[in-house]
């Protein structure tokens, strides 16, 4: 807060904003909609002040880059098919491709919407996955994480093998 400030007004890209004029709050929250812009947007704070303070210069100017992000994969499902365990999810628009994540590490980038996990389990464990869609568009930013899946991947033993039987004394080993 400014000192003997009795209100505030707040300049987006040099305009004072008709909702934001007057305001006695030091912070204020805006939507995209009131926003109404893409790109790059500039702010400015201007206050007038109580009695013999004369309104102040405004601010000096902030900015912020919108940049429209991706929607999170949805849809997950894992299905074993054979010996592959297979992650699969939604296509989401603007997507080129899908980064996965296994137990918190991002373990390979694909552009289909599905992958084998099979290389990525090193042991017999429950895994936790999610993904997340890259853009095509670099004026875009990359999705949030999807929701997680868990797996338990399990691995049979191998079957055993006798090698020989040897009889001594009538005894078997």
């Amino acid at each position: 807060p400014v000192n003997n400030a009795r209100t505030y007004s707040v300049y987006i890209n040099d305009n004072a904003i008709a909702y934001a004029n007057n305001i006695t709050a030091t912070q204020l929250a805006l939507s995209k909609t009131q926003l109404d812009a893409h790109g790059q947007i500039s702010f400015q704070v201007q206050t007038e002040g109580y009695d013999n303070y004369l309104t102040s210069l405004k601010s000096n100017t902030a900015y912020f880059q919108y940049v429209e992000r991706l929607n999170a994969p949805t849809d997950l499902s894992v299905d074993s098919i054979g010996q592959n365990v297979i992650l699969s999810w939604s296509a989401v628009a603007g997507a080129s491709e899908y980064e996965v994540e296994v137990d918190g590490v991002v373990v390979e980038s694909t552009d289909d919407t599905s992958l084998v996990l099979n290389p990525h389990f090193l042991y017999a464990d429950t895994y936790t996955m999610r993904v997340r869609a890259i853009p095509a568009d670099t004026s875009k930013a990359e999705s949030d994480f999807s929701g997680t899946i868990k797996y338990t991947y399990v691995i049979t033993l191998a079957h055993p093998t006798i090698d020989r039987v040897a009889v001594e004394d009538n005894e078997y080993y």
